[in-house]
């Protein structure tokens, strides 16, 4: 089982460096890049054949104590964090899966890391803030980009579930950090919406300081997170690399078809169009649901005919995120489903005093 502590040497050493906000002059591109990428690792997964069959990447919190995506560690065996020509094995210390949130605990990789600066509050996630991501994409140790915080998705109870960031991640950034112009850590990158135009999505970083005391059933064994694919995946996985591939016994489940009636249900409140025959325009989605109620893919599966509905029906989608409430509603993983949208005459909307 995962050491159950009130308080570790980990957690109280990431909980000091989130507890002080030292508010310092804006750096530029390089000198973020000077003072975050000590603190940045690549991840790989072994199977028991020694075969790599996982990469993403990781942020230092703490001394030996790293900070990634639990879908970056599925079904691995063995676990090494590298930096620059050196690694060091590694294990799961916290695991979070709801939040798709682990942490390592790599003490040989004290040598060759170095711990964030800080960590930026929730309260002080604004959107237009400059970030930069840094992680290993494709492969490509200590790659770095910028953008700006373009958006901050909430739950149906107000509390910040993810950071939308025009800063660019590509497969292999999962598990990377997010930076303000401070070198702070902002959020771990963890997805991209495929088959849209720069939408990408960190957790929280402040999330990690809680992995300690999260509820016993949402924290793991020491061993890897059940499977969960997502964009910002390496590759080279043995499964095919979609987002949220097809999980068979979930869809199984008896609720599986409620479920996507309700999430069409909710979605399909949103959409009115402006048409002559928005009676005849339907389209169909396929989507990888996450537990937190936001998607980690969208895809066109079947279009109206009118690519004006279709990108209305995709806006929709996110416009109507989370697409359950996560304390009512809950799984792990991902829970695939597909839902036909229809478009809804602009003057019927208006006869019902909508």
């Amino acid at each position: 089982m995962v050491p159950r502590r009130s308080i570790d040497r980990a957690s109280f050493c990431f909980a000091t460096l989130f507890a002080i906000s030292l508010r310092a002059a804006a750096l530029d591109a390089e000198q973020v890049f000077v003072r975050a990428s000590p603190s940045v690792v690549t991840v790989e997964t072994f199977d028991a054949t020694g075969r790599r069959i996982g990469l993403g990447s990781g942020v230092v919190v703490a001394a030996g104590e790293i900070a990634t995506n639990c879908h970056v560690l599925q079904d691995g065996v063995t676990v090494l964090v590298k930096k620059e020509g050196r690694s060091a094995p590694a294990s799961v210390h916290f695991s979070d899966k709801s939040r798709d949130l682990c942490q390592l605990q790599a003490s040989q990789a004290i040598a060759f890391t170095r711990p964030v600066v800080g960590v930026v509050a929730m309260e002080d996630l604004h959107v237009g803030r400059r970030v930069y991501a840094i992680g290993a994409p494709r492969g490509l140790e200590l790659t770095l980009s910028d953008g700006l915080i373009s958006g901050i998705r909430q739950s149906a109870t107000g509390s910040i579930q993810l950071i939308q960031t025009t800063a660019p991640v590509s497969p292999g950034s999962s598990g990377g950090g997010l930076f303000d112009q401070e070198a702070r850590l902002v959020g771990i990158t963890t997805f991209i919406l495929k088959e849209s135009q720069n939408l990408n999505f960190a957790i929280p970083a402040s999330w990690v300081s809680q992995l300690p005391s999260r509820p016993a059933d949402l924290t793991g064994e020491g061993s890897s997170p059940q499977a969960q694919e997502h964009a910002a995946s390496d590759p080279s996985r043995a499964r095919p690399q979609t987002l949220g591939y097809e999980n068979a016994a979930a869809a199984a489940r008896p609720d599986a078809r409620d479920y996507a009636q309700s999430v069409q249900d909710k979605i399909q409140r949103l959409i009115s169009y402006p048409s002559e025959r928005a009676s005849q325009l339907r389209a169909e989605f396929a989507l990888s649901v996450m537990a937190s109620g936001w998607p980690a893919r969208v895809a066109l599966v079947q279009s109206s005919g009118d690519s004006g509905f279709d990108a209305k029906a995709r806006a929709a989608i996110v416009e109507a995120c989370p697409l359950h409430d996560p304390q009512r509603v809950q799984f792990e993983g991902v829970r695939n489903v597909r839902i036909v949208l229809r478009a809804v005459a602009v003057e019927q909307v208006q006869s019902k005093g909508r």
